[in-house]
């Protein structure tokens, strides 16, 4: 069976080191056919040589400061019959679009969403979340929300906009994205818009992408919200598109008022706590009472919606991956990155991702084309063994081996569910180590 085309979306906005990384661990990806397209704009920093370092990138130039708009701009210059979206601070997993396809199961499925891992690697901002027609979001780490996925449904399955796939033929069904929201709930309204026309999404146990939020107009350095204006006035705008019908007027202002005052509270014990400008906490209540007006205006106006014309046929753009379909895939527990760099090589064709420990926080973080988890904690045999369990939750297919400093003694007081019985766990308990040399990917 043919694997689909897919096109790649990236947004970008003056963060041209963050989206470099993005890009480069885009080449790891194992999808045999695949391009990128990057919306830019309006950039001031240096976004344009890194995107000249990228030759086969199709480079789009967006007029304003519109997710939205750009979005739509990419998914007019794209040429997939499928179409996924991550962010320009967002590294893929090496099996992200293999994971994701596989969600297309049936022609009723028009969007597929991924796991999304935080700044650390280490705990999940997205699993499984929904939004109601208010614009309350719930989120959970159970079970997805697939089945709320039906025309008229208060409460319906949405996918965050790092970690999304959709159907071509789907998008454009609905005309793409509103470009009233210049920022947040751009892809809560599109999933909601999708349901209604009657299409399915699925909220995937894989497909893991990390999202390592770099600071925006929105939010600081250190993550937290500074500017509350889009997102109260685009909750305002979604729950007057969309609540409609299903509440009175009173109702529905009510709520949006109290989620500003949330906003609003959020902002001054912030400022009062130090975590962001003293300006921001005073102003705040005045900033969201004109955000809940504008938004509540809009709505009146109604949607601005992508225009499409019919697909040109025109071929993939093929974006130059790097990374093989590896034959098989291991983790390799170490004492040290020294010690995978020393370890020999007994098989080529394989993929491997490092535990080691670390004398403070815990992180994963993508180096040189491998993913290593640093694993802090007094005992770093429990640490690395519920590591294990933690990757194996959304991707099974590892193998296990242990640098010779650890020895067979090591991996052998892991549980058996960590290890495997498979060929490829008993291939690793022989080798002892292992360590892969990918060209100019490694460790060294």
């Amino acid at each position: 069976m043919t694997s689909p085309d897919v096109s790649i979306i990236v947004v970008t906005l003056n963060r041209a080191e963050s989206l470099k990384r993005t890009l480069a661990a885009l080449r790891l990806q194992s999808y045999p056919s695949f391009e990128v397209v990057v919306v830019n704009g309006p950039s001031t920093d240096h976004t344009d040589k890194v995107l000249d370092s990228f030759p086969d990138v199709i480079a789009v130039a967006c007029p304003e400061a519109n997710i939205s708009r750009a979005r739509n701009l990419g998914i007019a210059a794209s040429a997939g019959e499928l179409v996924a979206f991550i962010d320009d601070d967002a590294l893929a997993e090496f099996n992200w679009l293999n994971k994701m396809v596989a969600g297309f199961e049936t022609p009723e499925v028009a969007a597929v969403g991924g796991l999304v891992l935080d700044h650390s690697g280490m705990e999940f901002q997205y699993r499984f979340s929904s939004v109601n027609r208010l614009g309350a979001t719930t989120h959970r780490n159970d079970a997805p929300f697939d089945a709320q996925s039906f025309p008229g449904s208060f409460e319906v399955p949405y996918l965050q906009g790092t970690n999304a796939m959709f159907r071509r033929e789907a998008l454009t069904a609905v005309h793409g994205f509103d470009e009233t929201y210049e920022y947040f709930h751009d892809e809560t309204d599109l999933c909601v818009r999708l349901v209604d026309r009657g299409y399915l999404i699925r909220q995937l146990s894989q497909g893991v992408v990390h999202h390592k939020s770099a600071p925006s107009d929105t939010r600081n350095t250190e993550r937290i919200v500074t500017n509350l204006f889009p997102i109260v006035k685009n909750t305002a705008y979604f729950a007057r598109r969309h609540a409609v019908g299903y509440r009175c007027d009173a109702q529905i202002v009510d709520s949006l008022k109290s989620y500003a005052a949330r906003w609003t509270t959020d902002l001054q014990l912030n400022a009062a706590a130090g975590l962001i400008d003293e300006a921001l906490g005073i102003s705040a209540a005045a900033i969201a009472s004109n955000a809940l007006a504008e938004g509540i205006a809009a709505a009146a106006s109604g949607p601005r919606l992508g225009l499409f014309e019919a697909s040109s046929g025109d071929p993939l753009q093929c974006f130059n991956a790097v990374s093989p379909v590896f034959a098989s895939r291991f983790i390799q527990i170490a004492t040290s990155i020294a010690d995978c760099a020393d370890a020999s090589l007994p098989s080529d064709g394989t993929e491997l991702r490092v535990l080691v420990p670390s004398p403070s926080v815990s992180t994963v973080e993508l180096e040189n084309g491998v993913w290593v988890h640093r694993l802090q904690g007094d005992d770093f045999e429990a640490a690395a063994a519920q590591e294990l369990r933690r990757i194996a939750e959304w991707d099974a297919d590892y193998g296990v081996v242990t640098h010779k400093a650890l020895g067979v003694e090591f991996l052998a007081h892991f549980p058996s569910t960590c290890i495997g019985d498979d060929a490829a766990s008993k291939q690793a308990r022989e080798f002892g180590n292992l360590w892969h040399y990918r060209g100019h990917l490694s460790l060294r």
